[in-house]
């Protein structure tokens, strides 16, 4: 999967501390090599440290989890071959709006902002007014880290009266990162009512009333992203947690061994997953999972941390009543301290993880 990073800074509301923004876009399958943009995810990731403490059963929030896309897995090869197609298309016809803007949300998506703007620049050099390059052109402010010259583009398609959805999540990821919690709920509704479908800002709405500890809606929320796009991990993973948080165990592990199926790579689908089955007394399979877990590649340090705080805690619980050796636990023990110097991120905590408001771009 694809890797972009892009980050802003910190709000200053404490409520939203460590919040990672992130570019979110998926292809859609087109066999004519022309591309319609959704706002959802096709590859992003990140790692943000969890916070300092947390009062038991209530989520923390960490950064957003490499996602199978939930339209055709586009993967970094098939990435690459629509490059080509789409350069060789512009080879035969410069000016073709379509090709520039399908090429130009490619590159965003790679994460290559000096490639993506000049051809967003082209196509307003062609029509000033193209709003599909504009939002190409916040993305590209994203990448940049550079959140006052998005804001100035987002302005441009009209603040909170944009007609797009996308350029509305836009706003709202931003707002939140203000410290402005309510007025970012309120510009993501009217995304959503704009853009039934538009998985990205049904994320962050049902982030959000998760944050809030609104269950019922937050989980219609993701179980709407569920029904255009079955198999997204993230949905899933959330959704897991919604259950999770309602005591609703069973469902939770159901959800979070469906999101692992779709995306193995996901951290927090399997650490959740762990948390769960450890709370149900299935120790010996929060143990595997856990290790399954320390042995992901991408596994941030926040990830590494509370996995591994998850086994010392299962070390403990079973010191006088194990079906596994001590001896097996150190082991894992031993070798997640040896691989905690190759993360990246910091914290731990006994919490579900879930990902920031604002991982859906």
């Amino acid at each position: 999967m694809l890797n972009l990073i892009p980050t802003l800074p910190s709000p200053a509301n404490t409520r939203s501390r460590n919040l990672v923004l992130l570019f979110a876009l998926s292809l859609a399958a087109c066999k004519t090599v022309s591309f319609r943009s959704i706002s959802s995810s096709l590859g992003a990731s990140s790692h943000a440290s969890l916070g300092n403490s947390a009062e038991a059963g209530v989520p923390i929030m960490i950064g957003h989890d490499p996602l199978v896309s939930h339209t055709n897995d586009v993967k970094q090869d098939d990435l690459l071959e629509h490059m080509a197609k789409l350069t060789e298309r512009l080879k035969k016809s410069p000016r073709d709006v379509e090709a520039l803007i399908a090429l130009a949300r490619l590159k965003v998506i790679a994460g290559d902002a000096k490639g993506a703007e000049p051809l967003a620049r082209k196509v307003l050099a062609i029509d000033f007014r193209n709003r599909p390059a504009k939002i190409v052109m916040a993305h590209v402010e994203l990448l940049r880290k550079n959140p006052e010259a998005e804001r100035a583009v987002l302005r441009q398609l009209g603040d909170e009266n944009a007609t797009e959805s996308e350029s509305l999540n836009l706003l709202a990821c931003l707002t939140w990162t203000d410290g402005d919690e309510d007025k970012a709920e309120k510009i993501l509704l009217r995304a959503v009512k704009i853009s039934p479908e538009d998985a990205a800002s049904r994320m962050n709405l049902g982030l959000v009333y998760l944050r809030q500890e609104k269950f019922t809606v937050a989980e219609e929320h993701f179980n709407q992203v569920l029904k255009h796009f079955p198999d997204n991990a993230d949905a899933l993973t959330h959704l897991g947690v919604v259950y999770a948080m309602q005591g609703k165990t069973q469902k939770a592990i159901e959800s979070y061994e469906h999101a692992r199926r779709e995306n193995p790579s996901s951290e927090l689908a399997a650490y959740n997953l762990a948390l769960a089955q450890k709370r149900s007394g299935l120790y010996q399979s929060a143990i595997r999972t856990l290790k399954e877990a320390l042995a992901l590649k991408s596994l941030s340090l926040a990830g590494h941390d509370a996995a591994t705080a998850q086994l010392q805690q299962i070390k403990m619980t079973l010191t006088a009543r194990s079906n596994i050796s001590n001896a097996d636990l150190d082991n894992i023990l031993a070798n997640a301290k040896q691989q905690r110097g190759k993360r990246s991120g910091s914290g731990n905590s006994d919490v579900y993880l879930i990902s920031n408001v604002g991982s859906y771009r």
